[in-house]
């Protein structure tokens, strides 16, 4: 309906949680050019890309109370700090889950020692994710996934072990103690800030396992003088594709 109108304000709250990309598309397409128009969009979302790529001015709320009302990074920063921090020790000890699953470790350790590691990587460098769980009721649909955001919260990519080749649903899920591990290659990340989090749900109807815990790492380049981030390369991804090159008749 929103789309064949032409108000001065439009409030647009959630849009983007509902239908297929063609739809989301579209409506960010209406908004962006309700913003050119000279109208005004309030735009109520925790999808923090498309909040950085609509608007210029930012209000977090948070049950029902206004924490900041400030520039738009300023209240990304301020939501990104509340919600997707993540433990600078990539070491986690506790008891999260519900009757059914308990996650009881994870870490980030060296792949070939399982020793834990530090929470600064060079780009290239290997690092692996365990996480140890306890199921206490078997069920088949049980997802484990691992997400990867970048410091403005905008995930990256999320990896599924349903999908690993050689891993079967029934074994993740049995009864009992579970070690579970995934290997990591920085080299695909530019430098900066990521979170790693976890994802451990009953498929379709409940996450049992959601933010809590959360690592936070930094990726450096070892290229790099003095091994800094490099502050005007804002990729998201740094591939290390290969080039190659030759000099002599090009005919």
């Amino acid at each position: 309906v929103a789309a064949h109108l032409e108000p001065e304000i439009l409030i647009v709250d959630e849009v983007l949680a509902v239908g297929d990309a063609q739809f989301q598309q579209k409506c960010l397409g209406k908004m962006e050019d309700s913003g050119k128009e000279g109208r005004t969009v309030l735009f109520v979302s925790h999808n923090m890309a498309s909040i950085n790529a609509l608007c210029n001015q930012g209000m977090y709320l948070e049950k029902g109370r206004t924490l900041a009302t400030d520039s738009l990074e300023a209240c990304v920063d301020l939501y990104l700090s509340r919600h997707v921090a993540g433990l600078d020790l990539p070491f986690w000890e506790g008891d999260e889950g519900d009757d059914q699953l308990r996650l009881r470790h994870a870490s980030i350790v060296v792949p070939t020692t399982r020793k834990p590691t530090r929470g600064e990587y060079l780009r290239g460098e290997k690092l692996a994710l365990e996480m140890r769980y306890e199921i206490l009721r078997t069920r088949p649909d049980y997802g484990f996934v691992v997400e990867i955001l970048n410091s403005k919260g905008v995930k990256l990519c999320e990896i599924s072990a349903l999908e690993a080749p050689g891993i079967k649903a029934s074994d993740l899920s049995r009864e009992g103690g579970h070690t579970l591990s995934l290997e990591i290659d920085t080299g695909l990340l530019a430098e900066g800030e990521y979170y790693i989090r976890f994802d451990l749900a009953v498929r379709n109807v409940k996450r049992i396992i959601g933010e809590v815990p959360s690592f936070r790492i930094t990726i450096i380049n070892h290229e790099s003088p003095d091994n800094r981030i490099i502050p005007w390369r804002d990729n998201i991804i740094s591939p290390r594709w290969e080039w190659s090159h030759e000099i002599g008749n090009i005919k």
